[in-house]
């Protein structure tokens, strides 16, 4: 499910709703949406970002005054797009670019980030984490190495955090949740071992032998081929330990 007002998804397919719910994606051309994209990634990791940075980035080999206008015009259309939601707002503040967000608008990364930094989530947030990031890779649709770190910089915090919501859930016997969060930490890294034993052991629980042996059988044949020895731990084994 996608929050269809005043939205932002980056998860799955990249888009935005208006405040009236109607898909305004298209209006943003390609370098609208990594200039977009490149003053998110910054409004998140740090304060905003320069304009000198944003120069860097997107118009390198541009002289300063082409820049200059070219800047100028990409941020003024940026603004006119994105003054159609409620509660975004593109500002320059203290040298720096940055997308300022209220709770009238709803961005599926600053999200799963905020629950993410949350010392403790309960069984819905846990589940409002899954069912975003079920939606699919971030940006999957976008092969752009301009957002490849803020991509690695989300998939590190999700990462890090999903073995213990991984270990919690099956200790509540959760296991439906277990196999969806193991699947999704599989899909950030492929060779994730915490995230396979528990997709095998959480398949069992449900009685889904058949698609546990499936994916044990994908796992260990992407280990041997990246390590070049047999994955050490037969599926009976990881069942009934």
């Amino acid at each position: 499910p996608v929050i269809s007002k005043n939205s932002i998804s980056l998860f799955g397919e990249f888009s935005i709703y208006d405040r009236q719910g109607k898909d305004i994606t298209y209006m943003l051309s390609t370098r609208l949406r990594y200039t977009f994209l490149i003053i998110l990634e910054h409004s998140i990791k740090n304060d905003g970002i320069t304009s000198h940075r944003i120069n860097e980035l997107l118009w390198p080999d541009k002289d300063e005054y082409s820049v200059k206008n070219l800047r100028g015009v990409t941020i003024s259309q940026l603004r006119k797009i994105l003054s159609e939601l409620d509660g975004l707002e593109l500002i320059y503040e203290k040298g720096n670019f940055k997308l300022v967000m209220s709770q009238e608008c709803y961005c599926d990364c600053s999200r799963v980030l905020e629950l993410i930094n949350s010392d403790n989530n309960s069984v819905d947030e846990l589940n409002e984490i899954k069912e975003i990031l079920l939606r699919g890779q971030m940006l999957k649709s976008i092969n752009e190495p301009l957002l490849n770190s803020f991509k690695i910089f989300v998939e590190e915090k999700i990462s890090s955090i999903l073995p213990v919501y991984l270990e919690n859930a099956f200790d509540a016997e959760n296991y439906l949740l277990v196999a969806h969060l193991s699947e999704i930490l599989l899909s950030i890294d492929p060779l994730n071992e915490t995230a396979f034993l528990f997709q095998i052991r959480s398949l069992y629980q449900l009685k889904q032998i058949n698609e546990a042996k499936k994916k044990y059988a994908v796992f260990t044949s992407g280990y041997q081929k990246m390590m070049n020895t047999k994955y050490p731990i037969s599926f009976s084994s990881i069942v009934k330990n």
